[in-house]
Order: structure tokens, then C-alpha cells, then sequence
């Protein structure tokens, strides 16, 4: 069973993608914010991470930076509602294997988390 950590302040996109990927018989674990997360992320491993670009407590880049610093090499599904101009920044990170603009397509997203799981080193958009 592979396990997906969804990083989500909003509580009906985090509840709609835990429901999801439950469905599908993945490992669900949730974080609400960046401090949450960098916890969550320090004290167990995750096949593929989704996470929210704007987070409070911790940024997107501030977490990216922490797992970097870990070695922590999962591979992370950036979800926003900016551009990827606007994110480009996150973009840098070896960790962020993809990323899916808010509203996504929950199949698309996990067919993406489901690839990631399988082959490594790629980098979907």
C-alpha cells in the first residue's frame, strides 16, 4: 500500500484528496500547515507528497529547503492556484517531480501520485 501525505490548509481540498486517494487504497496522512508538515515529514517517510505552495506556518520553498537539508528525497506534487511563473522558485527543487493547478483533476492527480510511486526521476506537467 503506498502512503501519501496531503499538505492542504484549505479543509475542503485536503478532506477531498484524503477521501480520493482512500478510495484507492492508499495510506492517508494530512498536514494543515508548514510546521505540521515539517514533522510529519522528519519522523516518517511517504511515497509521494502533495503540497499547497501557500502555506502558513512554513512556506512551500521553507519546507522544500528542510527536506533538502534531511536528504529527505520523496517526491513532492506541487498544487496551486498561481501560475508557474509565480512559483518558479519551488520549481528548483529536485523534490517536485510535478505540478497540478488548482482546480485539478483528482483521476489526473492520482495518476501522476501513482507514476511517481513507480518511476523515479521524472518530471510531469
Amino acid at each position: 500500500m503506498a502512503t501519501v501525505l496531503v499538505i492542504d490548509d484549505e479543509s475542503g481540498i485536503q478532506l477531498m484528496l484524503e477521501h480520493f486517494f482512500k478510495s484507492k487504497d492508499w495510506e492517508v496522512r494530512a498536514a494543515t500547515n508548514g510546521l505540521e508538515a515539517e514533522r510529519m515529514l522528519a519522523d516518517a517517510a511517504y511515497d509521494v507528497v502533495l503540497m499547497d505552495y501557500h502555506l502558513p506556518k512554513r512556506s512551500a520553498g521553507e519546507l522544500l529547503s528542510f527536506m533538502d537539508e534531511r536528504k529527505l528525497d520523496r517526491p513532492v506534487i506541487m498544487t496551486t492556484g498561481f501560475s508557474r511563473e509565480e512559483i518558479k522558485d519551488t520549481l528548483e527543487y529536485k523534490q517536485v517531480k510535478g505540478v497540478m493547478e488548482k482546480p485539478f483533476d483528482l483521476e489526473e492527480i492520482f495518476s501522476l501520485a501513482e507514476q511517481l510511486v513507480t518511476t523515479e526521476n521524472n518530471f510531469y506537467m
